[in-house]
């Protein structure tokens, strides 16, 4: 069942997959990406959670935190900096389209996306795919 989201409350999630992008400003560059998304749209970010880890990995505890939380605080939703920071893999994916279905929104900067459109969450799904075919990709070389 959807439930109704009247909140402008939202979190943030910035993702590098190694140390050395963490290190290179990668993390900077997306939090403030993120920021400035959310100040345009007159929403509040009301935590803003950080990863380094690759989001081809299944079981990212800081992940399921996220989800929880945001679920938990009956916040509006996750605003990412892009699609393919948000999840590479299909279970993780589900979780995402899950969270969506329950009424919940999926922001992306970077494509100017949201899941609170048809044309968006279509997008979503096509840059899904592609994320987890080169992941897929890069295990098979």
């Amino acid at each position: 069942m959807i439930k109704e989201i009247k909140s402008n409350k939202y979190l943030g999630y910035i993702r590098v997959s190694s140390k050395d992008q963490a290190e290179g400003g990668s993390l900077e560059a997306q939090k403030d990406g993120i920021q400035k998304y959310a100040e345009r749209k007159d929403y509040v970010i009301e935590k803003l959670y950080e990863e380094v880890e690759s989001a081809s990995k299944l079981g990212r505890e800081l992940f399921q935190n996220m989800i929880d939380e945001v679920k938990s605080k009956k916040l509006a939703g996750v605003i990412f900096h892009k699609v393919d920071r948000s999840a590479r893999n299909p279970k993780d994916q589900a979780v995402l389209y899950e969270l969506m279905n329950e009424g919940y929104e999926l922001h992306f900067v970077a494509e100017g996306l949201s899941t609170a459109e048809p044309l968006g969450r279509n997008m979503m799904y096509l840059l899904w795919g592609m994320s987890s075919a080169y992941i897929e990709n890069l295990k098979f070389e």
